[in-house]
């Protein structure tokens, strides 16, 4: 197993490979937010979960798979761009919740390997985006609160490595491709195996 991440700088090479459509990846991390009251799922967790959400570190938000499959729709201000750094994209449905505008900001806190949480050094993001979700969770579905599509935040990865208190990678343990035609899929992947830079 190589130890290896994928750079911002792999993904730009696939992506300038011709018949890639998208390529996208995210970093997760379990994370609270001071402040902000989230959706609640329907599955109790242990009580520490329960102000946590699901934070994705990405490069861009505009090749995400959950905005190029239309799950997620940008509905206000702007996609995360790979020369952001400490920005926010949350749903439409926790802005309203929490009275929060494009603009505004979020805090949170690096994870502190001393107390095993995140109570080290105070992040700031600011929110440049809302998105809708196309479909959200039925009455009756069991789900999470930190899984539900409507707490879902969005930052950009140096932020996502922050949080992290560090200790990761700068980057991606894995990619997700999307191409213009099945039956390039031969060529395309001999093109990204054939570029420098990547550890196979």
């Amino acid at each position: 197993y190589s130890t290896v991440q994928f750079t911002p700088e792999n993904i730009a090479a696939i992506k300038g490979i011709s018949s890639v459509k998208y390529c996208s990846a995210r970093q997760d991390t379990l994370l609270p937010f001071d402040r902000v009251s989230l959706f609640p799922g329907t599955i109790s967790t242990d009580a520490k979960y329960q102000s946590y959400t699901k934070v994705l570190g990405v490069c861009n938000t505009e090749d995400d798979e959950l905005f190029t499959t239309g799950t997620l729709t940008l509905a206000e201000g702007r996609h995360i761009s790979a020369n952001d750094t400490h920005v926010a994209i949350i749903s439409q449905d926790l802005a309203e919740r929490n009275e929060l505008k494009i603009g505004d900001y979020l805090t949170a806190h690096s994870y502190s390997m001393e107390d095993e949480s995140f109570t080290g050094q105070e992040i700031k993001v600011q929110i440049i985006g809302f998105f809708t979700p196309s479909v959200v969770e039925q009455f009756g579905e069991t789900i999470t609160t930190y899984d539900k599509i409507q707490n879902r935040v969005f930052v950009d990865l140096q932020t996502s490595k922050e949080f992290d208190g560090g200790e990761i990678n700068y980057g991606f343990s894995a990619l997700h491709i999307t191409i213009d035609d099945p039956q390039d899929m031969a060529r395309v992947v001999a093109d990204i195996k054939a570029l420098p830079g990547i550890d196979w």
